[in-house]
């Protein structure tokens, strides 16, 4: 803490003091109203400021290792849920345009999204007009502007390529820590243990299938398995490229090991984006996939993750059975009642979209709008159409929806462009990992429909970080 206070110039310590000053009077208000949790809760954000305050990077990489823990590790206040990667989030944008603002420095990189970005909301406040429940509206859009905040920040703090490396490092590291507790949850679960020891959710257990699938400690299978798409395409890249300092040794393992995480998940939406990244990155790298060097560990890795899956779905005597109502459950995209219940959402999305073609009933209100009472969340939750892009055409109209395409198309024909100019084989390897990610969370946003999730923005972020270190030349 001295060394903090010591590289901090006097007139940065007049403005701290200051916010140390409300923060007293403010704490002292709480501590007589609300409960201790809460004011812990302000004393640890004070601290984590001073240090994001002091090195921004290292509150992104802080953020980065909390990016999975979406339900465990998060604190209900009234209707809300508090995660530790939005608090240190919101911290880290505070600090860093603080920062930039006292020290006179507040310098913003390229940035191509900026206009497309800024009419999506820019359409998003007009269709809060047509709101049926104006609060959820305006939560939506603030959640949404909030993790697009985050995803923009990205590529002002992440500028040279030993941030990145360190970032990846710590994401890999965060993946096997959460991908490990999922396979407690398994054969947790399957043994016996409580939901209190494993955290599974109740619907997720093997009460249900005969086996749990594994969320981790996301709030859902089909989110822990969005989240595990980035840290996938990464790893084949590396695989495939051999450009990562990471040796196959380590490599292989954490393969198998996220391998076997997105079969446990059983979301097919899953599955589908798995397969369009080992698509396109082996499309890219077709060359190189078709040397032993890397056939033979995949495949050996591949077999591995299938033999340690059916032997999973098997334990405690019931293989056959479960295999049964594995392949069932992920074979019924086009039947069984998940598929008419999806036809139906998208009945009533297009009959939302009817109502207001141009911009859309409102962020956030298909769940309102099919609701018996807007203002009424169900027992189950506010429902949603299980489709990205037709909820968005729902929700923000025609011109919401090409702004946010047109986002995409940016994000896509620039990494296209940072892929053909990249010479640093490394930092061409994680540009096509991003990308194919970005095409396997596109996928999988065909079987669900939230677009303000921490991880997503994440990705984005770190894909303008990228092309950036490629195309944006840096001054000596």
């Amino acid at each position: 803490m001295d060394l903090i206070l010591k590289q901090l110039n006097r007139k940065t310590l007049v403005w701290l003091s200051l916010l140390f000053l409300i923060l007293a009077v403010g704490l002292g208000f709480f501590t007589s109203r609300f409960d201790l949790v809460m004011v812990l809760g302000l004393l640890v954000t004070v601290i984590i400021f001073l240090v994001v305050y002091r090195s921004p990077f290292f509150g992104l990489l802080a953020v980065t290792f909390f990016l999975p823990f979406e339900r465990i590790g998060s604190y209900d206040i009234s209707s809300i849920t508090i995660r530790a990667s939005q608090l240190v989030t919101l911290v880290l944008i505070i600090a860093w345009l603080i920062k930039g603002i006292i020290n006179r420095d507040l310098k913003f990189t390229k940035n191509p999204l900026l206009w497309p970005s800024l009419a999506f909301l820019s359409v998003n406040l007009m269709a809060i007009t047509n709101a049926l429940n104006l609060e959820r509206s305006i939560l939506v859009l603030a959640f949404t502007i909030f993790t697009m905040a985050f995803g923009y920040i990205i590529p002002q703090i992440v500028t040279d390529e030993k941030k990145l490396r360190k970032l990846i490092s710590i994401l890999l590291v965060t993946t096997s820590l959460v991908c490990l507790f999922g396979l407690w949850q398994f054969f947790g679960d399957m043994i016996g243990l409580p939901a209190t020891l494993t955290g599974l959710r109740e619907h997720y257990t093997k009460s249900v299938f005969g086996f749990p699938r594994i969320q981790s400690t996301a709030l859902e299978p089909l989110y822990f398995a969005n989240f595990l798409l980035l840290p996938l395409a990464l790893v084949y890249a590396f695989l495939v490229s051999r450009s990562s300092s990471l040796k196959l040794v380590r490599l292989m393992p954490l393969f198998i090991l996220i391998g076997l995480n997105m079969v446990l998940t059983v979301s097919r939406g899953g599955y589908l984006g798995t397969l369009v990244i080992i698509l396109a990155l082996s499309l890219f790298y077709f060359k190189k996939v078709f040397r032993w060097k890397f056939i033979v560990p995949v495949v050996i890795g591949l077999v591995v993750v299938g033999f340690l899956a059916a032997w999973a779905l098997g334990f405690g005597d019931i293989f056959q059975l479960n295999v049964d109502t594995f392949v069932t459950h992920v074979s019924e995209a086009f039947s069984g009642p998940a598929y008419f219940e999806r036809i139906e959402t998208f009945e009533w999305a297009k009959q939302a979209w009817l109502d207001s073609p141009w911009i859309g009933i409102g962020p956030g209100q298909y769940g309102p709008y099919v609701a018996a009472h807007p203002f009424l969340e169900p027992t189950e939750g506010w429902k949603i159409v299980n489709n990205e892009f037709i909820e968005l055409l729902a929700e923000t109209g025609i011109l919401g929806l090409a702004a946010f395409l047109l986002i995409l198309i940016l994000l896509v024909v620039r990494s296209i462009k940072a892929l053909v100019r990249a010479s640093n084989s490394y930092l061409k390897a994680v540009m096509a990992a991003l990308l194919a990610a970005l095409f396997g969370v596109i996928a999988q946003y065909q079987t669900f429909s939230i677009l303000y999730i921490m991880h997503v923005w994440f990705l984005i972020g770190l894909i303008l970080a990228v092309q950036n270190l490629i195309l944006v030349p840096r001054k000596p």
